[in-house]
C-alpha cells in the first residue's frame, strides 16, 4: 500500500494558483491562532463541566484545533456548517453559544439576565446544522444545504466536519456522487489520527471514491494550521466560484506536535508572537465563558 503524504504549508501554497494566494496577512494569522485557542479553551471548559456533573465528556478536541480553525476562520455568516457531536465546538466559532456543548441540565443559564439572548435559540438561524444520527444522514443533509445555496447563487458554501474516526467509504458513496454530479459548493473535512493499516486503507479508498465522482481529494498535515488554512482557502474559493466540492483529509502522524505550539512557533518566526499574547487572548475567552457567552 502506497503511503499517503500530508501536504506541508509550503507545498500547498506552491500547488495552488498563484493568483489565489498572496502572503497571509498578519491579521489573518492572529485570527487563525485566536480561533485555535478558542477551540482549545472552550473544549476544556465543556470537558470540565461534564466531569464536574458526572457526565461523560464528549468534546475533547486536543490535536484537532488546526483542522477546525483552518476551515472556520474564513467561513462567513451566510455559509452553513455541519458537524458531528464531537466537533460541535466548531459551531462556537460561527457564533452559537458554548452552552450547546453542555448536557441539557447544565446548558440553562445560571440566571435569567446572563442568558445568551443575543444568540439565536435555534442554531440553524445562523447556518449551523444539528448533528445527524448517522454519517450518511449528516453527509446528505449537508449536500442538501449546499444544493439550496447553489440554487440561490449567492456564493455561499457548506462545510462539513466528519469527525476523527476513519470513514467507511460505502457510507459516502451517495453524498459524493450527489456533490460531484451537481458540483455542489460543499467542503468535506475529515480529521484522521494515526491509524492502523486497515483504517489507512479506508482513507485511501475514500479518496479514490471522491475522485471517481469528480470531487478533488487533498491531504494536509492536520497539525499545521497554516497548511490547512491555505488548502481550505483555495477549496472555499473554488466552491464560491461554482467550481464544485472538495474533500480535505487532515492527517496526523505519531510524531505530530501540538497544533497550538506549532502555530506559536510559526508566529514567533514572523515576529508576531510574544509571551503575553496567549495570556491576553485566553483571559478574554475565559471571561466570556464565565459570563455565559
Amino acid at each position: 500500500m502506497t503511503a499517503r503524504r500530508a501536504v506541508p504549508a509550503r507545498t500547498a501554497a506552491a500547488e495552488a494558483p498563484q493568483k489565489s494566494f498572496s502572503l497571509i496577512s498578519d491579521e489573518k494569522l492572529i485570527a487563525l491562532y485566536t480561533a485555535m485557542l478558542q477551540c482549545r479553551i472552550t473544549a476544556e471548559w465543556a470537558h470540565a463541566a461534564h466531569r464536574k456533573a458526572g457526565h461523560p465528556a464528549t468534546h475533547a478536541i486536543h490535536g484537532r484545533e488546526a483542522a477546525i480553525a483552518g476551515v472556520m476562520v474564513d467561513l462567513g455568516a451566510g455559509d452553513a456548517l455541519s458537524t458531528t457531536p464531537r466537533d460541535q465546538v466548531a459551531g462556537t466559532l460561527k457564533g452559537i453559544s458554548p452552552r450547546i456543548l453542555l448536557p441539557a441540565d447544565l446548558a440553562r443559564p445560571a440566571h435569567r439576565n446572563s442568558t445568551s439572548s443575543a444568540q439565536p435559540a435555534d442554531p440553524t438561524a445562523i447556518g449551523v446544522i444539528p448533528p445527524a444520527l448517522s454519517t450518511s444522514a449528516q453527509l446528505l443533509t449537508a449536500c442538501g444545504a449546499a444544493w439550496g445555496q447553489q440554487t440561490r447563487a449567492e456564493g455561499k458554501v457548506t462545510a462539513i466536519f466528519c469527525g476523527d474516526t476513519h470513514p467507511l467509504p460505502h457510507l459516502w458513496h451517495e453524498a459524493l456522487a450527489l456533490a460531484g454530479r451537481h458540483q455542489l459548493p460543499v467542503l468535506f473535512v475529515c480529521q484522521h489520527a494515526p491509524a492502523p493499516a486497515e483504517a489507512e486503507a479506508h482513507s485511501e479508498q475514500l479518496a479514490a471514491l471522491a475522485k471517481t465522482h469528480r470531487v478533488p481529494a487533498i491531504t494536509v498535515d492536520g497539525s499545521d494550521a497554516v497548511a490547512v488554512y491555505r488548502v481550505a482557502f483555495e477549496s472555499l474559493s473554488r466552491a464560491r466560484q461554482g467550481r464544485g466540492p472538495t474533500l480535505i483529509e487532515c492527517l496526523a502522524t505519531p510524531s505530530a506536535q501540538d497544533p497550538l505550539l506549532n502555530m506559536e512557533s510559526y508566529l514567533a518566526r514572523k515576529g508576531l508572537f510574544h509571551a503575553q499574547l496567549r495570556q491576553q487572548i485566553a483571559r478574554k475567552l475565559r471571561k466570556q465563558l464565565r459570563a455565559g457567552a
